[in-house]
């Protein structure tokens, strides 16, 4: 583990593309936040994903979206760095490079990656995921009665780097990895997208303020 004191409070980060932004990801971030105690989590929106398809809905409109969602969330907010990093290189945007730029703007701050416990199972294919644990914590979030068997880097780093106490992230800078089960929330973008091509209503999956942002913006056609 990495050990520096005294530290800044820690920054969390919640990746993604937001393909749209909905009420589960508001939830996800607000329950690590709760258990981790941190009060500083952003959402860092990615324009270019490397392991997913290009999104469906077009940039400025995911952006506006996430940008109305975080308004009434006072703990959460935008990380911008990824997105602006992105205008200048048409490369996929990768989360080694986002995290190696957040700790140079941040040297004194623990850095803590949130990743569903489905992305931490495939972490040994991330570009140079070998650097990950000397740039941040990862904490990966785990649904109720979910199990997975992890295997290869997945189960190395667990055997390695695995805590329990908040203290552990919360006095280093980087090197650990934290397990947290939240409540579920059985929402995806997928069953978003779904109902919008359909025309039904999406009351209750996304947050108010973007609830009549999204349909006549969306810019996609039924597959």
């Amino acid at each position: 583990m990495i050990e520096l004191a005294p530290l800044d409070k820690p920054l969390a980060i919640l990746g993604g593309t937001f393909d749209p932004v909905h009420n589960g990801h508001l939830a996800m971030a607000s329950a690590v936040a709760d258990q981790l105690a941190v009060d500083d989590v952003r959402l860092m929106p990615n324009p270019l994903p490397p392991h997913r398809g290009q999104p469906v809905l077009a940039p400025e409109t995911r952006l506006n979206a996430l940008q109305l969602a975080l308004q009434a969330e006072p703990r959460l907010s935008l990380e911008m760095s990824e997105w602006q990093a992105q205008s200048d290189d048409a490369r996929p945007a990768y989360s080694v490079d986002s995290l190696r730029r957040l700790r140079e703007l941040y040297p004194r701050r623990p850095l803590v990656f949130l990743m569903g416990a489905d992305a931490y199972a495939g972490i040994e294919s991330w570009y140079q995921a070998n650097e990950l644990p000397q740039l941040c914590h990862l904490v990966v979030v785990n649904r109720p009665g979910y199990c997975d068997a992890y295997q290869g880097l997945a189960a190395d780093w667990l055997s390695q780097y695995a805590v329990t106490a908040t203290n552990d992230i919360n006095q280093c800078l980087a090197g650990s990895v934290r397990q947290l089960t939240v409540p579920e929330v059985d929402i995806s973008a997928t069953d978003i997208r779904r109902l919008i091509d359909a025309g039904k209503t999406l009351k209750g999956l996304v947050p108010e303020a973007i609830l009549k942002f999204l349909e006549p913006t969306y810019d996609c056609k039924s597959s």
